[in-house]
């Protein structure tokens, strides 16, 4: 027994935009583009500078949204 009732599921880790990159084979720039075209869905939040750094906005994605991404587009011509 797992100790979870079983309507729980375990929430997957969020993939930085660097594991998306390496996982479709694209530059960041290009995942941070789909990001912000809205073509890859996104988990953004703002973190704030510390001492002289920026604030900036953290990006993070669902696996379950790269997979069905990767669905949507699959072609097997």
């Amino acid at each position: 027994m797992s100790g979870r009732s079983e309507g729980q599921r375990l929430i997957e880790p969020l993939l930085a935009a660097d594991e998306v990159r390496r996982i479709l084979k694209v530059s960041l720039a290009t995942v941070y583009n789909m990001a912000e075209r809205g073509q890859l869905p996104c988990v953004r939040w703002d973190c704030i500078g510390n001492g002289k750094r920026k604030p900036r906005t953290m990006v993070k994605f669902k696996p379950e949204d790269i997979r069905a991404f990767i669905e949507r587009h699959y072609s097997s011509t």
